[in-house]
């Protein structure tokens, strides 16, 4: 995925939605580790737990469906390799 299409993903979205994105994004790639995924935005854990509430983002946050295949824009964005699981055939 090129820095271009990234931006068009984000275009029209606010600034704390792309936060909030980014900071989900890292959560689930994190497992749910706070620390670790503070560590992974930059930021410190205090700071993440913060911005989590400020965000309306919940202390456990739902994991992604099993089937998603796709990295996100966040993932890019923070210079993380993009991943792909294969999808089961019906």
């Amino acid at each position: 995925m090129s820095a271009k299409s990234i931006a068009s993903n984000l275009a029209g979205l606010t600034l704390a939605e792309v936060e909030k994105l980014a900071i989900v994004d890292t959560l689930h790639a994190c497992h749910g580790n706070k620390a670790k995924a503070a560590r992974e935005l930059g930021i410190s854990e205090k700071s993440i737990y913060n911005k989590m509430k400020r965000l309306g983002i919940p202390k456990q946050p739902v994991p992604p469906p099993a089937c998603e295949v796709e990295a996100t824009a966040a993932h890019f964005l923070l210079g993380h390799a993009a991943t792909t699981q294969p999808t089961a055939s019906a």
